[in-house]
């Protein structure tokens, strides 16, 4: 965005006989009618995502599109889930709208540990956007990190073994029906 402008168009040398008169001076104003570019923020600030998902994603809109690509920084500020693929793994960065795109999406990885602890958060800030875009209100997004328990986990395994058990039983009995009785 920008004021508006003025400039002055000054009217002289006249030529063909023609006279001037007193008006020969004209100031024009240009208005500004140009808008604010718009604001990116998180489109969901509480997220909530289990220990075991691998990877998630969190979207970042715009609320306006650009002919040119936007950036923006975003980085850890918060929560008591340790990095560095501790608990979780997201350096700071930054993301790119690319021209026309109003949506991108930040890649959260998730480390599903053997520890037994409570739940965990990490606090996702968006800073500095370039090309006169702002912060929104939602600048901010927490993730919480659902822990599964032992006892979960327990369940799981043995879950999964009864599933094999019963394929081995069944695929023995398809055995033994197709063998022929001597």
């Amino acid at each position: 965005m920008e004021s508006s402008e003025t400039l002055q168009v000054i009217l002289s040398d006249v030529t063909g006989g023609a006279n001037l008169g007193t008006d020969n001076v004209a100031t024009l104003t240009i208005e500004d009618d140009d808008t604010a570019p718009g604001s990116i923020q998180f489109k969901t600030t509480n997220i909530k995502v289990s220990e075991n998902i691998g990877t998630t994603s969190l979207t970042v809109e715009m609320t306006s599109t650009s002919d040119g690509a936007i950036k923006v920084d975003y980085g850890v500020t918060g929560g008591n889930a340790s990095g560095s693929g501790v608990d979780y793994s997201l350096p700071s960065g930054t993301l790119t709208f690319n021209a026309g795109e109003t949506s991108t999406t930040l890649s959260l990885s998730v480390v599903n540990d053997t520890r037994t602890e409570s739940d965990e958060t990490i606090v996702i800030k968006l800073t500095s956007p370039t090309s006169g875009f702002t912060i929104g209100s939602n600048n901010s997004a927490t993730v919480t990190i659902l822990l599964m328990t032992y006892r979960q986990r327990t369940v799981d395994q043995v879950t999964t073994m009864i599933m094999i058990r019963t394929t081995m039983i069944m695929q023995a009995v398809k055995i033994l029906i197709h063998q022929p009785l001597s």
